[in-house]
């Protein structure tokens, strides 16, 4: 039996978008919402919210967009 990689997004709608992203922008996503959870206090839910958010950005940035 293997042992899951990542959490489980509490939003399953939000769960769908995260399970679709390449690796680097999944380890991005996950970073930023521990970090927003532990360390910001944010409730999980919320953080991973904010964390789906600049991970939007990331991506927009990674791609070189700028809108």
């Amino acid at each position: 039996m293997t042992t899951p990689r990542y959490t489980l997004t509490l939003d399953s709608n939000l769960a769908l978008l995260v399970n679709a992203l390449d690796d680097g922008a999944r380890e991005f996503y996950e970073e930023r919402a521990a970090i927003l959870e532990y360390d910001g206090g944010y409730p999980r839910r919320k953080a991973e919210s904010l964390a789906w958010e600049e991970t939007q950005r990331y991506l927009k940035r990674r791609h070189g967009s700028r809108g």
